[in-house]
């Protein structure tokens, strides 16, 4: 009876603290939107305001990815994906809806996952990612990209959970396109990943080496819980400990 009883608390408290954690994530997405549509982004970091100046970056991590319009040299991969890996979730939002689509995008990509909020939503996109979704023993790896399908890379050589590939609006900011990558049809009826989504945009001043992810499951909160991720195209980023 008391083991029960005690098992109920510790899932009520759990469903408490990441239904909390979800929506805190939630209301963030929504007050950054919000930010965006009502300014957007002309360059990353850079705000445009009503007479069409543009004031200086007031994030200093963002800053640093701001274009070649600048004239500074295309960051490094590993430099990008340290700066990525050093971003919280707040910035990681803003930086995404100020990049733009990729021109293209097929071929093969590592995976690295960003900060989600703290330790609990990190821990919670953790097992989501590395057990979860590819199996024990299993860890993601990245993605491989097609011109219209796709698929996740695991350990083992393994490639599953495929995907269409679309451009098409974001759902975070239905005026400006991501590329899309949509489980849908490759998912049973009762799969846990048959309403997830990933909107992909390409990091500025990367040539086009590196690009940053919003995945979601739209059965909990779509794109405004989505948790941040980048892909890159090389070996030589550093996952941070």
């Amino acid at each position: 009876m008391m083991i029960a009883l005690a098992s109920k608390a510790a899932l009520c408290a759990t469903v408490t603290v990441l239904g909390g954690s979800s929506l805190r994530n939630i209301i963030q997405t929504s007050s950054i939107m919000k930010m965006h549509k009502a300014a957007d982004a002309t360059a990353v970091g850079i705000m445009v305001d009503t007479d069409g100046a543009a004031p200086q970056c007031s994030i200093p991590l963002l800053a640093q990815f701001e274009s070649t319009q600048q004239q500074q040299s295309p960051l490094s991969i590993d430099e990008a994906t340290r700066l990525l890996q050093a971003m919280n979730r707040n910035d990681l939002l803003h930086l995404f809806l100020a990049s733009p689509p990729p021109a293209t995008a097929s071929g093969t990509w590592n995976g690295l996952l960003l900060d989600n909020n703290g330790p609990i939503m990190n821990q919670v996109s953790n097992i989501m990612t590395h057990v979860l979704f590819g199996g024990i023993q299993k860890r993601w790896l990245g993605k491989r990209l097609g011109d219209t399908k796709g698929a996740n890379r695991f350990e083992q050589d393994i490639e599953k959970h495929g995907f269409d590939v679309t451009i098409e609006p974001s759902l975070m900011q239905p005026n400006k396109a991501s590329l899309h990558l949509k489980y849908s049809n490759y998912q049973q009826p009762i799969s846990l990943w048959k309403t997830m989504e990933d909107e992909l945009r390409v990091v500025p001043n990367t040539d086009g080496k590196v690009m940053i992810g919003m995945g979601c499951l739209h059965l909990t909160g779509g794109m405004r819980n989505a948790a941040p991720f980048c892909l890159y195209q090389d070996d030589v980023a550093v996952v941070k400990e």
